[in-house]
């Protein structure tokens, strides 16, 4: 037997199995899929511009995150208080996320906007 996972989910076991069965016996054949997982970030005040979150530099609450996964579906949300936000059920797949600059604050992580966040098992 054979199985091919659907777009957008991954094997976790080989894709065939052999089965042998009598005429008095029945058999299963066992698969496993998953999909890709989520993505989880935080947009912080970069109070001293080195790339990293250092204790004391808060996050920023309220921040338009954008997710586009190249399909009409785009997904928005906004950073809870402690500026962190997570987009989940997410497939096996390029994604593109995309943060909205609050006004007053500039983009200091050296990342692209959008960043390009590609899931694999």
């Amino acid at each position: 037997m054979t199985v091919t996972a659907p777009s957008g989910y991954a094997l976790t076991t080989p894709n065939r199995v052999n089965v042998t069965v009598s005429s008095e016996a029945t058999a299963t054949a066992n698969f496993g899929i998953r999909s890709g997982g989520a993505i989880y970030r935080v947009v912080f005040n970069d109070l001293d511009g080195d790339l990293t979150q250092d204790p004391g530099e808060p996050g920023i609450g309220g921040v338009t995150v954008t997710l586009n996964s190249g399909t009409p579906d785009i997904e928005v949300v906004l950073t809870g208080a402690d500026g962190s936000y997570l987009f989940s059920g997410l497939s096996i797949a390029e994604h593109s996320v995309q943060e909205t600059v609050p006004a007053g604050f500039e983009l200091t992580t050296g990342e692209t906007n959008p960043k390009s966040i590609t899931l694999t098992l």
